[in-house]
């Protein structure tokens, strides 16, 4: 194997982890967004909840 061969793997290497930080950024975007969602509908409910006993 030369020089050569050796970058273009080490090339394809990379990128086959750039694509796999990108797909674990996205899930963990995700997974804020879902959660932050969940935290917004449980304060409503807690506020419904306040209303109902005030």
């Amino acid at each position: 194997m030369n020089v050569i061969d050796s970058i273009l793997k080490l090339e394809e290497q990379i990128n086959k982890l750039n694509i796999r930080i990108t797909e674990i950024v996205n899930n963990t975007a995700k997974t804020f967004l879902t959660t932050g969602i969940m935290i917004c509908r449980l304060e409503k409910k807690i506020n419904d909840l306040e209303l109902k006993c005030a």
